[in-house]
Protein backbone atom coordinates (compact mmCIF):
# COMPACT_ATOMS: atom_id res chain seq x y z
CA UNK A 1 0.00 0.00 0.00
CA UNK A 2 1.03 3.57 -0.69
CA UNK A 3 0.57 6.26 2.28
CA UNK A 4 0.69 9.50 1.27
CA UNK A 5 1.88 12.83 3.15
CA UNK A 6 2.27 16.08 1.61
CA UNK A 7 4.75 19.06 2.28
CA UNK A 8 4.87 22.40 0.53
CA UNK A 9 7.45 25.27 0.02
CA UNK A 10 5.69 28.20 1.17
CA UNK A 11 6.91 30.68 -1.56
CA UNK A 12 4.46 31.98 -2.98
CA UNK A 13 2.97 34.59 -5.81
CA UNK A 14 -0.79 36.45 -6.16
CA UNK A 15 -2.10 38.19 -9.19
CA UNK A 16 -5.56 39.93 -7.89
CA UNK A 17 -8.35 39.74 -8.38
CA UNK A 18 -11.04 42.14 -6.25
CA UNK A 19 -14.31 42.77 -5.06
CA UNK A 20 -14.66 46.39 -4.40
CA UNK A 21 -13.41 49.39 -5.28
CA UNK A 22 -15.21 52.96 -4.24
CA UNK A 23 -14.35 56.57 -5.19
CA UNK A 24 -14.35 58.21 -8.35
CA UNK A 25 -10.74 59.57 -10.06
CA UNK A 26 -10.43 63.06 -9.52
CA UNK A 27 -8.21 64.62 -12.09
CA UNK A 28 -6.70 68.26 -12.69
CA UNK A 29 -5.43 70.01 -15.32
CA UNK A 30 -4.32 67.81 -18.39
CA UNK A 31 -5.40 65.10 -16.29
CA UNK A 32 -3.10 65.26 -13.77
CA UNK A 33 -4.50 63.30 -10.29
CA UNK A 34 -4.87 65.86 -7.29
CA UNK A 35 -5.72 63.31 -4.94
CA UNK A 36 -6.78 59.52 -5.08
CA UNK A 37 -4.97 57.29 -7.82
CA UNK A 38 -7.24 54.24 -8.33
CA UNK A 39 -5.71 50.98 -8.02
CA UNK A 40 -5.18 48.35 -11.01
CA UNK A 41 -7.05 45.52 -9.01
CA UNK A 42 -6.30 43.14 -12.26
CA UNK A 43 -2.57 43.71 -12.30
CA UNK A 44 -1.82 43.47 -8.37
CA UNK A 45 0.48 41.12 -6.98
CA UNK A 46 2.22 39.60 -4.14
CA UNK A 47 3.97 37.17 -2.71
CA UNK A 48 3.16 34.89 0.32
CA UNK A 49 6.45 34.19 2.11
CA UNK A 50 7.62 32.50 5.71
CA UNK A 51 6.66 35.69 7.49
CA UNK A 52 5.38 38.22 5.72
CA UNK A 53 3.09 38.96 2.52
CA UNK A 54 4.09 41.31 0.07
CA UNK A 55 2.14 43.32 -1.69
CA UNK A 56 2.41 45.18 -4.89
CA UNK A 57 -0.21 48.05 -6.06
CA UNK A 58 -0.09 49.07 -9.94
CA UNK A 59 -2.05 52.53 -10.02
CA UNK A 60 -4.10 54.11 -12.97
CA UNK A 61 -1.25 57.23 -13.02
CA UNK A 62 1.41 58.33 -11.46
CA UNK A 63 0.82 59.33 -7.88
CA UNK A 64 1.21 62.77 -7.42
CA UNK A 65 2.76 64.28 -3.64
CA UNK A 66 0.68 63.61 -1.29
CA UNK A 67 -0.93 60.15 -2.52
CA UNK A 68 -0.38 57.59 -0.20
CA UNK A 69 -1.22 53.65 0.05
CA UNK A 70 -2.68 52.15 3.20
CA UNK A 71 -3.09 48.49 3.94
CA UNK A 72 -3.93 46.04 6.47
CA UNK A 73 -5.51 42.76 6.51
CA UNK A 74 -8.81 41.36 7.59
CA UNK A 75 -9.56 37.70 8.80
CA UNK A 76 -12.94 36.07 7.71
CA UNK A 77 -14.08 37.18 10.78
CA UNK A 78 -13.52 40.74 10.68
CA UNK A 79 -10.65 41.20 12.53
CA UNK A 80 -8.57 44.10 11.16
CA UNK A 81 -4.71 44.15 11.71
CA UNK A 82 -2.64 47.55 11.91
CA UNK A 83 -2.64 49.43 8.80
CA UNK A 84 0.58 50.00 6.69
CA UNK A 85 1.53 52.79 4.74
CA UNK A 86 3.09 51.48 1.42
CA UNK A 87 5.81 52.97 -0.57
CA UNK A 88 5.56 54.31 -3.71
CA UNK A 89 8.21 53.10 -6.69
CA UNK A 90 10.21 55.97 -8.66
CA UNK A 91 7.88 56.63 -11.20
CA UNK A 92 4.73 56.80 -8.56
CA UNK A 93 3.08 53.51 -10.54
CA UNK A 94 3.38 51.33 -7.79
CA UNK A 95 2.59 51.15 -4.06
CA UNK A 96 4.18 48.17 -2.19
CA UNK A 97 3.92 47.27 1.29
CA UNK A 98 4.89 44.13 3.42
CA UNK A 99 1.94 42.61 6.17
CA UNK A 100 2.70 40.55 9.10
CA UNK A 101 1.38 37.04 8.59
CA UNK A 102 -1.18 36.79 10.77
CA UNK A 103 -1.13 34.49 13.91
CA UNK A 104 -3.96 32.92 15.65
CA UNK A 105 -4.75 33.04 19.14
CA UNK A 106 -1.45 30.47 19.95
CA UNK A 107 0.91 32.38 18.65
CA UNK A 108 0.83 30.20 15.29
CA UNK A 109 1.11 31.60 11.71
CA UNK A 110 -2.63 30.99 10.49
CA UNK A 111 -2.95 28.54 8.45
CA UNK A 112 -5.86 29.87 5.99
CA UNK A 113 -4.53 32.46 5.12
CA UNK A 114 -6.27 32.07 1.93
CA UNK A 115 -9.64 33.48 2.92
CA UNK A 116 -7.88 36.55 4.37
CA UNK A 117 -8.71 39.74 2.37
CA UNK A 118 -6.14 42.98 2.08
CA UNK A 119 -7.88 45.82 2.47
CA UNK A 120 -6.39 49.21 0.82
CA UNK A 121 -7.57 52.76 0.57
CA UNK A 122 -5.99 55.48 -1.24
CA UNK A 123 -5.52 58.62 0.57
CA UNK A 124 -4.97 62.12 -1.44
CA UNK A 125 -5.05 66.32 -0.16
CA UNK A 126 -8.36 66.31 0.28
CA UNK A 127 -11.18 64.13 1.98
CA UNK A 128 -11.99 61.81 -1.22
CA UNK A 129 -10.32 58.97 -0.77
CA UNK A 130 -10.15 56.09 -2.98
CA UNK A 131 -10.51 52.32 -1.33
CA UNK A 132 -11.00 48.09 -2.12
CA UNK A 133 -10.52 44.74 -0.57
CA UNK A 134 -8.60 42.28 -2.55
CA UNK A 135 -9.63 38.15 -1.82
CA UNK A 136 -6.67 36.69 -0.83
CA UNK A 137 -7.40 32.90 -1.99
CA UNK A 138 -8.88 34.59 -5.12
CA UNK A 139 -5.76 36.48 -6.40
CA UNK A 140 -3.26 34.23 -5.12
CA UNK A 141 -2.16 32.07 -8.20
CA UNK A 142 0.55 30.00 -6.87
CA UNK A 143 -1.37 29.28 -2.78
CA UNK A 144 -1.08 25.94 -3.80
CA UNK A 145 -2.67 22.36 -2.59
CA UNK A 146 -1.47 19.23 -3.95
CA UNK A 147 -3.84 16.57 -4.80
CA UNK A 148 -2.64 13.02 -5.42
CA UNK A 149 -4.41 10.01 -7.71
CA UNK A 150 -2.32 6.63 -7.37
CA UNK A 151 -3.43 2.61 -6.92
CA UNK A 152 -4.01 1.56 -3.16
CA UNK A 153 -2.49 -1.75 -4.20
CA UNK A 154 0.56 -2.54 -6.05
CA UNK A 155 1.34 -5.21 -8.20
CA UNK A 156 5.08 -6.72 -7.39
CA UNK A 157 7.12 -5.90 -10.73
CA UNK A 158 4.74 -3.27 -11.77
CA UNK A 159 5.35 0.52 -12.20
CA UNK A 160 4.17 2.99 -10.38
CA UNK A 161 2.88 6.14 -10.80
CA UNK A 162 0.96 8.60 -9.06
CA UNK A 163 -0.96 11.36 -10.67
CA UNK A 164 -0.10 15.09 -9.08
CA UNK A 165 -2.59 17.63 -9.26
CA UNK A 166 -1.33 21.50 -8.36
CA UNK A 167 -4.23 23.55 -7.41
CA UNK A 168 -5.52 26.99 -5.80
CA UNK A 169 -7.37 25.39 -2.66
CA UNK A 170 -9.58 28.21 -2.28
CA UNK A 171 -10.99 28.86 -6.01
CA UNK A 172 -9.70 25.54 -7.38
CA UNK A 173 -7.71 26.95 -10.22
CA UNK A 174 -5.38 24.28 -11.88
CA UNK A 175 -1.58 25.68 -11.63
CA UNK A 176 0.83 25.24 -14.33
CA UNK A 177 4.65 25.77 -14.25
CA UNK A 178 4.80 24.16 -10.11
CA UNK A 179 7.98 21.98 -9.53
CA UNK A 180 7.17 19.10 -8.11
CA UNK A 181 9.33 16.76 -6.35
CA UNK A 182 8.48 13.04 -5.06
CA UNK A 183 10.27 10.57 -2.87
CA UNK A 184 8.84 6.89 -2.98
CA UNK A 185 10.18 4.93 -0.14
CA UNK A 186 10.17 1.62 2.45
CA UNK A 187 8.47 2.90 5.64
CA UNK A 188 10.60 2.51 8.76
CA UNK A 189 9.31 -1.34 9.41
CA UNK A 190 10.87 -1.77 5.99
CA UNK A 191 14.26 -0.92 5.13
CA UNK A 192 14.31 -3.54 1.85
CA UNK A 193 14.15 -1.26 -0.39
CA UNK A 194 16.03 2.34 -1.44
CA UNK A 195 14.28 5.99 -1.88
CA UNK A 196 13.54 7.07 -5.11
CA UNK A 197 13.72 10.41 -6.42
CA UNK A 198 11.70 12.21 -9.22
CA UNK A 199 11.21 15.04 -10.33
CA UNK A 200 8.74 17.17 -12.44
CA UNK A 201 6.58 20.68 -13.65
CA UNK A 202 2.99 20.53 -14.22
CA UNK A 203 1.73 21.55 -17.32
CA UNK A 204 -1.17 23.92 -18.81
CA UNK A 205 -3.74 21.32 -17.00
CA UNK A 206 -1.88 21.18 -13.61
CA UNK A 207 -1.26 18.09 -13.71
CA UNK A 208 2.01 16.04 -13.67
CA UNK A 209 2.83 12.17 -13.64
CA UNK A 210 5.55 10.88 -11.72
CA UNK A 211 6.22 6.98 -12.05
CA UNK A 212 8.54 4.78 -10.09
CA UNK A 213 9.83 1.19 -10.76
CA UNK A 214 8.46 -1.77 -8.81
CA UNK A 215 9.88 -0.95 -5.01
CA UNK A 216 9.45 -3.72 -1.70
CA UNK A 217 8.19 -6.95 -1.29
CA UNK A 218 4.56 -8.73 -0.62
CA UNK A 219 3.30 -6.78 2.70
CA UNK A 220 5.71 -3.86 2.22
CA UNK A 221 4.36 -0.60 3.14
CA UNK A 222 5.84 2.55 1.11
CA UNK A 223 5.64 6.08 2.07
CA UNK A 224 5.14 8.70 -1.41
CA UNK A 225 5.70 12.18 -0.37
CA UNK A 226 5.40 15.14 -3.13
CA UNK A 227 7.09 18.89 -2.65
CA UNK A 228 5.71 21.33 -4.90
CA UNK A 229 7.23 25.17 -5.13
CA UNK A 230 6.80 27.67 -7.33
CA UNK A 231 9.04 30.67 -8.31
CA UNK A 232 8.23 34.69 -6.59
CA UNK A 233 7.03 37.02 -9.09
CA UNK A 234 6.33 40.55 -7.86
CA UNK A 235 7.06 42.60 -10.40
CA UNK A 236 7.53 46.79 -10.01
CA UNK A 237 8.35 47.04 -13.73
Amino acid sequence: MIRRALSFFVLLQFVAGSVAQRSPMHEGPAGAFTSAALVNEGDAKGTLEKDDIRVALPLSAPARPGIKVVLWLESPKGVRSGETVAGMSADGRFASAVLSWPKNAKGKPEGDIGWYRVGYRVEGNDASAASGVLAVGAIATNLMELRLAYPKLVMQGRIISARVIAVNPVTSKLLAGVRLKATLAGDEDSKKSSAQTRTSVTGRNGEAIMSFSSSGGPGDTLDLTVEGSRCSDLSFA
